[in-house]
C-alpha cells in the first residue's frame, strides 16, 4: 500500500473542526481487501498522520451496529473484520481515535461475503431467549452427508447464522474432530484431521499460530500412530493428545502431553496400565489432566468406564462406571451410562458427561455425578431430561456436555446415522428449560449434518 502523503497534523483537523460550520477531513485511504481463506472476513487498512487506535464498524444498513477493534496504537492501520454473516451486503466505517479521544472516521465502504465452503449446511434456531442463555457463539465442527469432511471449525451467533470459519486443507478427516477455544483468542483444530496434515491453532485473522505433530500419511481407522478424537490446550501452550497405539497387530490408545514445541513430556499406555478384564479395544475418546493433582483421566467408550490415572505410574486409580469401583445409585432407573463421550470435571468434584446410551436403553442423555471418594459411590446430582422435561433423543454417537458460566449446560447432541436423532446444539438451565437451541442438516432432501462437540465462547465483536 502506498502511503498517504502527509498532511496536517492531528491537532490542527481537530482545532478545524471545532469551528463553526468544519467537520474534519474523514480518513480518505480507506480500502478493503478480500480475505484469502474466509469469505466471511475482511480486512480493512489505512493511515493516520499522528499515532491512534483503529477500530472498523460495521452493519447492513446505513449505520453501524457492531465494531471490532485493532490491536495498539499506530499510524499504519489494519483490522481483520469477522462477524458477517454469508452473501450478506455491509457497510465499514474505519475509525480511527486519538488518545486526547477525538476521532476520525472514513465514508462508509461497501462489501459483500461470499458462501462457505458448507454452504449446503442448514440451521435453524427454535429456542432463543437472550436474557437467559449465557452470551457469545457457539464453537463447533462441523460435517456434512458423512463421518469423512475437511477438518472445519464454525463459530455460530445466537441466531444460528456462521459468523467465522476456518478449514484445514489436505483432504478429509473423521467428524471427531475436536475445536476448543483458546487464549489469544484463537481455535484449536485437533484430534482426527486428515492424513499428511496437522492439528493447528489459528487466531481470529485465520494465521495459523501453532502446528502440532503431523497425521501419519494414509491414516484411517484404527491406524497406529492416528491421533483421533481428543486433542486439547494445557496451560503454558502445552497440549493433550489421544493417539492409537498398536501392538502384536492389537489396538490400544496411547496419551501424549506435548510442550509448545510439540515435543512429548509425558506419556500412557493404555496396554500397559488398564485393567486385564479390558479384553478388546476399549475405543477412547476423551483425555483429561489435572497436573496440580497429579491425575489424569482417559474415557472408554466401549469399556463403558471413566478411569482416574496416576500421573506418576500411570496406574489406574479408580474407574467409575459399570463394573468400576463406585456403588451407583439404588434408587436410579439408569445408573450408569452407556458409550458416554465428553466427561468434564466439575468443581465439587462430580463429573458431567454425555451419556450417549445404548441400542437397548434407546435414548441418550446428560448426567452429572456426584461421587463420594471416600465411601466409594456415585450419585446422580442432575440429568437431562429426567424428570425435568419431555425431551427424548437417540444419538448413538459423538455428543458433549459444557457446564457453563451462568450454571446452564450446553448440549451437543449430533449424529450421522439416518435412524438416529437429527443434530442440534442446545442449552438448558437447571430446571430444564431449553433457552437456544439450533439445529443441524443439509440441504438436500434427507441429507444429514453432524456436530461432534460445542463450546459457548465470548463474542469478540461488540455492539454498539
Amino acid at each position: 500500500m502506498t502511503p498517504r502523503p502527509a498532511g496536517p497534523g492531528w491537532t490542527l483537523l481537530l482545532a478545524l473542526a471545532l469551528l463553526p460550520g468544519c467537520e474534519a477531513p474523514p480518513i480518505d485511504d480507506a480500502e478493503i481487501l478480500a480475505h484469502d481463506g474466509n469469505e466471511l472476513a475482511c480486512v480493512v487498512r489505512w493511515s493516520t498522520d499522528q499515532p491512534a487506535t483503529a477500530r472498523v464498524e460495521f452493519g447492513e444498513g446505513d449505520e453501524p451496529r457492531w465494531f471490532v477493534d485493532g490491536e495498539g496504537e499506530g499510524t499504519e492501520h489494519q483490522v481483520t473484520v469477522i462477524g458477517m454473516r454469508p452473501e450478506r451486503a455491509y457497510s465499514l466505517w474505519a475509525v480511527a481515535t486519538s488518545d486526547e479521544g477525538g476521532e476520525l472516521r472514513s465514508a462508509p465502504l461497501g462489501f459483500e461475503t461470499g458462501p462457505t465452503p458448507f454452504a449446503d449446511l442448514v440451521t435453524e434456531v427454535t429456542a432463543l431467549d437472550e436474557a437467559a442463555m449465557e452470551p457469545g457463539w457457539t464453537l463447533t465442527n462441523v460435517a456434512l452427508r458423512g463421518v469423512n469432511y475437511p477438518a472445519t471449525a464454525v463459530l455460530f451467533d445466537a441466531e444460528g447464522f456462521p459468523v467465522w470459519y476456518h478449514q484445514i486443507e489436505g483432504g478429509d478427516a473423521l467428524v471427531d474432530v475436536e475445536v476448543s477455544w483458546v487464549d489469544g483468542p484463537g481455535v484449536l483444530i485437533g484430534g482426527s484431521v486428515a492424513a499428511g496434515t496437522a492439528p493447528l491453532e489459528v487466531d481470529l485473522a485465520g494465521e495459523v499460530t501453532w502446528s502440532g505433530p503431523v497425521q501419519p500419511a494414509g491414516a484411517q481407522l484404527l491406524t497406529p500412530g492416528q491421533m483421533h478424537h481428543s486433542f486439547a490446550a494445557l496451560p503454558d501452550g502445552e497440549r493433550l493428545a489421544l493417539s492409537y497405539d498398536g501392538k502384536d497387530s492389537e489396538i490400544f490408545d496411547r496419551i501424549d502431553q506435548l510442550s509448545a514445541d510439540g515435543e512429548v513430556v509425558w506419556s500412557w499406555s493404555g496396554e500397559e496400565h488398564l485393567p486385564d478384564d479390558i479384553t478388546v479395544y476399549p475405543w477412547g475418546n476423551a483425555v483429561l489432566m489435572d497436573e496440580e493433582a497429579g491425575v489424569a483421566y482417559y474415557n472408554a467408550r466401549m469399556a463403558d468406564r471413566l478411569f482416574q490415572l496416576d500421573r506418576d505410574t500411570g496406574q489406574v486409580l479408580w474407574a467409575l462406571g459399570e463394573g468400576g469401583d463406585f456403588a451407583a445409585d439404588p434408587d436410579a432407573a439408569h445408573p450408569w451410562f452407556v458409550g458416554a463421550h465428553a466427561p468434564e470435571l466439575q468443581g465439587d468434584g462430580g463429573v458431567l458427561l454425555y451419556d450417549n446410551g445404548g441400542a437397548d436403553r434407546g435414548f441418550s442423555r446428560v448426567v452429572e455425578y456426584a461421587l463420594d471418594t471416600d465411601g466409594m459411590s456415585a450419585g446422580i446430582a442432575w440429568e437431562y431430561p429426567g424428570e425435568l422435561a419431555d425431551d427424548p433423543w437417540y444419538c448413538a454417537a459423538m455428543g458433549d456436555a459444557d457446564r457453563l458460566a451462568n450454571g446452564n449446560t450446553l448440549v451437543t447432541a449430533g449424529s450421522l446415522f439416518e435412524d438416529n436423532s437429527r443434530t442440534r446444539i442446545f442449552e438448558v438451565t437447571p430446571a430444564g428449560e431449553r433457552v437456544w437451541e439450533m439445529w443441524m442438516a443439509g440441504a438436500g432432501e434427507g441429507e444429514l449434518a453432524g456436530a461432534y462437540m460445542a463450546e459457548r465462547v465470548p463474542a469478540p465483536v461488540g455492539e454498539l
